[in-house]
């Protein structure tokens, strides 16, 4: 290599240099103006976590609840309305149904907080999918069974041979409910079948999965 390549290799070192700083500040400017959205962005969606501190000191349990992508799309009226419903319904079914108090819980090798995680998520350009999930129980099939029963809805030898996916339909049946007695928050049997119908209606459908005891 003679001098004059040494020149050229440093001026294109220094250029790729110059290059990489103004990279680097784009980015940093970037993050920034990021974060401050993110800071900025007004939160609409704090009162389910108010309504969820609420309703698990009714219930005497301890509840930890996260959201995420509720402020991140842009949704009309209606559909404001009924996310709000739903989440608002199942924070409801989730804490005085599915999640235990913190000494059952402890029982169980759980944290004594239970966990609901609401997510909502963009699966297609005209698609939207709102996901609520939590680390309580699962659903009691047993308990849909003999509940079913008591009332007098079925009898038992009928409903013996029902499956999980058929009982699991007695509870969007309106006026069912597997609460022993009525408080504010359960025994109604309101809620779910007007849930699921206004789901239908919007054009949406609703899907559930259960396991005992998992998240």
């Amino acid at each position: 290599l003679k001098g004059d390549d040494f020149l050229a290799l440093t001026m294109q070192l220094e250029k790729f240099m110059t290059y990489a700083d103004v990279i680097n500040k784009l980015a940093t400017k970037l993050n920034i103006t990021d974060q401050q959205t993110q800071e900025t962005r007004p939160d609409h969606w704090r009162h389910l976590r108010s309504f969820a501190s609420q309703i698990a000191d009714d219930e005497h349990k301890q509840v930890e609840m996260t959201t995420a992508g509720l402020n991140e799309f842009p949704l009309d009226d209606a559909q404001r309305a009924l996310v709000n419903d739903v989440c608002v319904q199942m924070i409801r079914n989730s804490i005085v149904h599915g999640i235990e108090d913190a000494e059952s819980r402890q029982r169980k090798g759980k944290q004594a907080a239970g966990r609901i995680d609401i997510s909502l998520t963009q699966v297609s350009d005209q698609q939207l999918e709102l996901s609520i999930r939590d680390d309580g129980g699962g659903i009691d099939f047993e308990g849909i069974r003999q509940r079913a029963v008591d009332s007098g809805l079925v009898n038992a030898e009928r409903i013996a041979t029902w499956s999980n996916r058929k009982l699991f339909n007695l509870l969007f049946r309106p006026e069912f409910s597997t609460a022993r007695e009525e408080s504010e928050h359960a025994g109604k049997g309101v809620g779910l079948n007007v849930i699921r119908s206004r789901v239908k209606e919007a054009g949406g459908e609703i899907r559930v999965w259960t396991r005992k005891d998992r998240y």
